[in-house]
């Protein structure tokens, strides 16, 4: 922080409204408060280089002041408490993409009264990265400068960069695991946002398709409750046949729905499953027998498959980014 003139007539008030928490990670492992911890302590979140996100100025009361990084010194300007999906500090402020513009890359990020709004939503994936779930873009350290004292923080797609990793707290978070134990090969054609299946130029995939044989057995990635199953017996479509999880801390997602299409359910509806559990099996489809793996911040009852425009504006997330 750069220094502002010495107050600490500050108390730090316990947040009972916090009832979940996001998580950071390390370039090398993941990490998150744990409940106690958290709901009574602000913690200081350092980059790959070792500088804390810092409030410029120490103006951690006004709305529209730059977030950048800084020396770590402990100092409120740099304590920060994680609430659901925000990232919020003892004043009362929250994170926020300056303007609400979170698709723009190169867009600051600053404080700004808590509103619940996308601009103010924030979750990691499993490497480490702050993300906005609504964009997919992620927070950056601008020029990759990581080490560099005075650096602001912006957005940028993501891109696995040590200007994107990021840490804060001691308790292991579920990573997602990937749904097929079986050799598996990808259609180039029907990948994330790829045009397929006869489809429009204007209709986009919304996941991935990974080729195996009828029969192979599929997973859950996450731990969650079942949504939707369908299997040969509830109907003959093959592009009925999928089954829908609401997965909870996945993969960095406080919520993910997982869509897992072309299989035949073997969990009924509302079951509660473990990351791992075997939900179903792949269907047959002839020479096309595959599972279309696909995940949404928000829930949709059709068009799981295949929607109109960029899939990332309507909720959907790249499946290979959370493995």
């Amino acid at each position: 922080m750069q220094s502002p003139p010495k107050k600490f007539d500050f108390f730090l008030a316990p947040l009972s409204f916090l009832s979940s928490l996001s998580v950071f990670a390390l370039v090398f492992g993941v990490f998150v408060p744990s409940p106690a911890e958290a709901q009574n302590s602000y913690n200081a979140i350092k980059n790959a280089g070792g500088k804390c996100m810092d409030v410029q100025n120490g103006y951690t009361s006004k709305d529209g002041t730059p977030i950048q990084i800084w020396d770590c010194n402990g100092s409120p300007a740099q304590q920060w408490q994680i609430s659901g999906e925000t990232i919020r500090n003892a004043s009362g402020k929250c994170l926020d993409i300056q303007n609400g513009l979170i698709y723009k890359d190169e867009q600051p990020v600053w404080l700004y009264t808590c509103n619940g709004s996308a601009a103010q939503r924030w979750t990691v994936t499993s490497s480490g990265q702050i993300r906005n779930p609504v964009s997919n873009k992620c927070l950056d350290v601008k020029n990759g400068k990581t080490g560099t004292a005075g650096t602001s923080l912006q957005i940028y797609g993501c891109n696995g960069t040590i200007a994107q990793n990021w840490s804060s707290g001691s308790t292991p978070v579920s990573r997602a695991l990937f749904p097929l134990e079986v050799p598996y090969s990808k259609n180039p054609n029907c990948l994330f946002g790829g045009v397929c299946a006869g489809k429009g130029d204007d209709i986009k995939h919304t996941g991935v398709d990974y080729a195996v044989p009828s029969g192979s057995e599929v997973k859950a990635a996450c731990d969650g409750v079942v949504k939707t199953a369908r299997t040969l017996s509830s109907t003959l479509d093959i592009w009925n046949r999928f089954t829908i999880i609401e997965h909870t801390n996945c993969g960095g997602y406080s919520r993910l729905y997982g869509y897992y299409g072309h299989i035949d359910a073997s969990v009924p509806v509302g079951r509660t499953i473990k990351r791992g559990d075997v939900i179903g099996k792949v269907a047959y489809w002839k020479n096309n027998s595959h599972l279309h793996l696909g995940f949404a911040t928000q829930s949709f009852n059709n068009g799981w498959g295949y929607q109109g425009g960029d899939p990332l504006k309507n909720g959907w997330i790249n499946p290979i980014s959370i493995f």
